[in-house]
């Protein structure tokens, strides 16, 4: 299999999980095969878009997991992986992100940036201290702690119910 171009970021010690991120565009995984069973989940989805996004998933999961057994969605649509593996998928804009780590489960979320609405600002912001934090740099860092919280909550996301703080420049 040609290697796509992609984006690799490994041993994140300041987790302790020793995870590795992938970042693809669609177009540079569009040649991985996916499992048989992720391809007849994905004939499911209602919509062209939900579909492009599934499969960019598992084709990312492919090139960073190689031949596993097919990874389908759970009843909440997070990815089932194999025991002992934590992964987390995140899409934007023809872009595809993938972190899998063995110690923890691990979130990802990728964001485009754009231009945000008051109200988007209202439900994201949790305390005044988060009002410096770009909204978007934010609602990503929300997200991907929702997502590493997964295995442990049976709760709606909603941004504003989570407070974070900015540990470093660029680290929460």
């Amino acid at each position: 299999m040609d290697m796509p171009e992609i984006i690799v970021r490994d041993s994140l010690e300041q987790l302790g999980n020793t995870p590795s991120v992938l970042i693809s565009s669609y177009e540079g995984i569009s040649k991985v095969e996916i499992h048989a069973d992720e391809a007849r989940y994905a004939s499911t989805l209602g919509s062209e878009k939900r579909r492009e996004e599934f499969i960019a998933g598992r084709r990312l999961i492919r090139v960073a997991l190689g031949d596993i057994d097919p990874v389908l969605p759970s009843e909440n649509r997070a990815p089932l992986f194999p025991s002992g593996m934590y992964g987390s998928l995140s899409h934007s804009e023809g872009y595809i992100g993938f972190a899998h780590a063995k110690a923890n489960p691990i979130g990802l979320d990728l964001q485009v940036h754009r231009d945000v609405s008051d109200g988007f600002r209202k439900r994201i912001y949790a305390s005044k201290a988060e009002e410096h934090i770009e909204p978007v740099r934010l609602f990503s860092a929300k997200e991907a702690a929702y997502k590493a919280l997964t295995p442990w909550h049976d709760f709606i996301f909603f941004p504003r119910y989570i407070e974070l703080a900015l540990v470093e420049t660029d680290c929460f």
